[in-house]
């Protein structure tokens, strides 16, 4: 099975689907929602720095890859020796990981790995965020989590943890 993308020029679709790690090099400005799955390998930190520098003006990104990433980030406790450089998406509103390896709930909530500052709604596994911001207590993933208005999870849980409300102050959850 083989599958091959044809676009033409100028490009104007709003909505790109690929279905592994590679897309054509290029600027896609009227690109608003990418659908990114691959089966088959995981997406690694580069993807996203080229995803962002791609498609400068995404409102949504949705993740479908449930391999765990190969090159996992560390984080440097020193900040003027960060090992990589914090991948910014400037109008992402939404970003669906429901459908993903934490390891990329990881690489895109943690302040250290991305810049989200337009980020509104959550899709994602209830026990991932959980994990993530360790019950609702880490500070890493705060700073993108903090002008959530949507959660939507996958399975919503009947009680939701003290510190889950203070985590996400602008929340209404779903």
């Amino acid at each position: 099975m083989g599958q091959c993308h044809i676009y033409s020029l100028p490009f104007t679709m709003e909505r790109i689907d690929t279905h592994s790690r590679k897309f054509p090099g290029g600027l896609f400005m009227t690109v608003r929602h990418l659908v990114a799955d691959d089966l088959f390998r995981p997406f690694e930190y580069d993807f996203f720095v080229r995803i962002s520098q791609a498609f400068p003006l995404l409102n949504k990104l949705t993740i479908v890859n449930e391999n765990e990433q190969e090159k996992k980030l560390t984080h440097q406790h020193d900040e003027h020796k960060q090992i990589s450089s914090i991948i910014k998406f400037s109008h992402l509103m939404i970003l669906d990981l429901s459908m993903c390896d934490i390891d990329y709930v990881k690489q895109l909530l943690f302040d250290f790995n991305a810049c989200l500052p337009c980020l509104s709604t959550l899709y994602i596994k209830y026990i991932d965020l959980e994990i993530v911001t360790g019950y609702f207590t880490n500070n890493a993933a705060r700073v993108n989590c903090s002008k959530l208005t949507r959660i939507i999870f996958d399975s919503p849980p009947m009680i939701y943890s003290e510190n889950f409300h203070p985590y996400f102050p602008l929340l209404y959850c779903k």
